[in-house]
């Protein structure tokens, strides 16, 4: 793969402008958890994490959370080497407001995007697939989330399969942290560590990517960055921030204005990348409306990290592949 670089040589284009102990199913899905509203979830009993067995399918049972009483469904989860594949299967969700949309959940609380659920008279159908193996499963009327805690509208969730413990929240995921939300799907590399969907660098550490120096921020402060535009967002006008945020959280803002469609892709992606060459997929642009206003709201637990954007066929892909067209940098 050829290496792909942005040229800096058309100068800067300044902007303008987120443990508890193992436990058995019958301990974590008890009917007070079950019938528990979406606003008052618990955050400790919804932790249904585990890691899925290599070579062997797993049916996940989706419980209704008190958002949506008779909804219901189920998932088969089958992982093999570096990929795992989903199928999801739900009824029972009537006409949600915007949709329906499936993430997986990292044991370190970040939130993979698994794609939109297409619905017919309530009932819906969707096959993902990701480079997770510690995961559990939601489905949400939020169309953009980085974590998941009590404001998230989460209409299912899994349940822990027979057979299968809970995997505890890595360290770095406190409550305080996972309880954060945002408004796009961070997600992490090597297998995964901000969201589900980055691994490992391999041909696409060949993005020149530098580092933002995030520990030399000040915590709580916002840092406006600078962005190098090419391809289709050439005449795009951007507005980056970045804040350090306590317990280890960096959030990012990205702000679009004069947005086209992007030609021949389905979205923007925003992916970080680490020091190791490892990639997050922190989230995708929206649609733009129809004055050309788009963005995208992220939150990642990297400690530094480079950020770009690149121009991707796959709306699903937890890898950077297409085109860079925007390099942030201080």
């Amino acid at each position: 793969m050829s290496r792909r670089f942005l040229s800096l040589a058309g100068g800067v284009v300044i902007l303008f402008g987120a443990s508890g102990p193992t436990r058995t199913q019958e301990a974590q899905e008890s009917p007070a958890t079950a019938q528990t509203s979406a606003a008052t979830q618990n955050p400790e009993a919804d932790w249904t994490v585990v890691e899925f067995p290599e070579g062997k399918e797993v049916v996940v049972e989706l419980k209704q959370t008190g958002l949506l009483p008779g909804a219901g469904g189920a998932a088969r989860v089958t992982r093999g080497g570096d990929e795992t594949v989903i199928t999801l299967d739900v009824s029972g969700l009537g006409d949600g407001a915007g949709g329906y949309h499936f993430y997986a959940v990292s044991h370190e609380g970040q939130v993979v995007p698994l794609g939109a659920v297409e619905t017919s008279e309530g009932s819906g159908t969707l096959s993902a697939k990701t480079n997770l193996n510690r995961f559990m499963l939601i489905l949400s009327t939020d169309s953009e989330l980085t974590a998941v805690g009590d404001p998230t509208r989460v209409a299912l969730r899994s349940a822990v399969p027979d057979g299968l413990a809970v995997v505890p929240r890595a360290d770095g995921a406190a409550t305080e942290e996972v309880a954060l939300n945002a408004s796009t799907a961070p997600e992490k590399s090597k297998p995964n560590v901000g969201t589900a969907g980055a691994a490992e660098g391999g041909d696409n550490s060949e993005y020149d990517v530098p580092l933002l120096g995030i520990t030399s921020l000040r915590r709580g402060a916002e840092t406006q960055l600078k962005s190098h535009l090419a391809g289709d967002l050439a005449g795009t006008r951007t507005a980056v921030f970045v804040k350090p945020l306590k317990g280890g959280v960096t959030q990012i803002k990205v702000r679009f204005q004069n947005l086209k469609e992007p030609e021949n892709v389905a979205r923007y992606v925003l992916w970080a990348v680490a020091p190791d060459k490892t990639y997050t997929r922190l989230g995708e642009a929206d649609r733009p409306d129809r004055r050309g206003a788009a963005k995208i709201d992220a939150r990642t637990l990297l400690r530094d990290f480079g950020l770009f954007i690149t121009a991707e066929g796959d709306v699903a892909t937890h890898l950077p592949t297409g085109p860079a067209v925007a390099m942030l940098v201080r």
